[in-house]
């Protein structure tokens, strides 16, 4: 039986880090992967937990606002995904009204510079696919325009007129 999509980052967990061709290489097409994962029990990464708290802020309001934001990254926050040191720490600060804004800007002064928010920004950009005049801000964890730039591939696949998987 095919995995669900939703498990799709499950199944990518083990590889994390590795490029595509390596992949195909040593492990075979990624649809073969999908449909017969290498591992029994499938684990995902905090980037899939974090895209579920997008989407449900989105879904709450349908637009980002920092409080929404802020309660779903709370209410979705599991250790075990294998968060970063500074989002553990932030994610933290909210669950207990401290300054997260604040706590942020120390951890990541001038913005993070890893690919998270380019990796939960998929939500963002399926929602307001059929909307490409929208201006994009940014999510309070995240001054990194990698963020924003990562929603006009995302709307554009989401529309229609990007390639199938």
């Amino acid at each position: 039986m095919p995995a669900r999509p939703s498990s799709r980052c499950a199944v990518a967990a083990p590889f994390e880090g590795l490029d595509a061709q390596t992949i195909h290489y040593n492990f075979g097409s990624t649809c073969a992967l999908v449909d017969e994962p290498l591992q029994e029990e499938l684990s995902y990464t905090d980037d899939t937990q974090l895209s579920i708290a997008v989407a449900e802020a989105l879904l709450d309001c349908g637009r980002i606002e920092d409080e929404s934001l802020s309660r779903a990254f709370v209410a979705n926050y599991d250790p075990a995904c294998g968060y970063g040191q500074g989002a553990c720490r932030i994610i933290e600060a909210m669950e207990s009204s401290a300054d997260w804004r604040a706590l942020a800007k120390s951890i990541f002064p001038g913005g993070s510079l890893g690919n998270g928010a380019a990796m939960r920004v998929a939500p963002v950009g399926q929602l307001f696919h059929a909307r490409p005049k929208r201006h994009f801000t940014f999510a309070p964890t995240s001054s990194s325009r990698s963020c924003c730039s990562s929603c006009i591939p995302t709307r554009w696949l989401a529309s229609g007129s990007g390639w199938a998987m």
